[in-house]
């Protein structure tokens, strides 16, 4: 029968603390800081192909949104031409509207006889 002890148990005298951890760290000296930010190890992007093409591929992808957008705008622009020219037919069509109505009214304010209605001989017929 085999043994249910836990083989790989964690006690507190596994447990690192926070010095015993930076102890074990190499301190980091003004050189070393210093080749982090140094440019002669990083790769020359400028000559990378890889990196060409994706700058191409950009160009391309900025361009073309450049050119829905001008297109959006056109669109926009002459939606807003043919909603102006249907605004002004319809205004156009509101004032002829009141000038009739205008003239009806007055006509029938000028005609007391035959023409106009007389409320007393007048009837509703449904």
């Amino acid at each position: 029968m085999k043994s249910e002890a836990l083989t790989k148990l964690r006690t507190m005298r596994h447990i690192k603390s926070n010095a015993e951890v930076f102890r074990g760290q190499k301190a980091r000296t003004t050189g070393a800081l210093f080749r982090a930010f140094d440019n002669n190890d990083a790769p020359d992007l400028e000559k990378d192909r890889n990196f060409q093409t994706m700058l191409e591929r950009e160009k391309r992808r900025f361009a073309s949104r450049l050119q829905s957008v001008e297109r959006a705008r056109a669109r926009l622009l002459n939606s807003r031409k043919k909603l102006a020219v249907i605004i002004d037919k319809n205004k156009a069509l509101m004032e002829l509207r009141r000038e009739l109505q205008k003239e009806n009214s007055s006509d029938m304010c000028d005609s007391s006889d035959g023409d106009a209605v007389n409320d007393e001989n007048f009837e509703m017929h449904y």
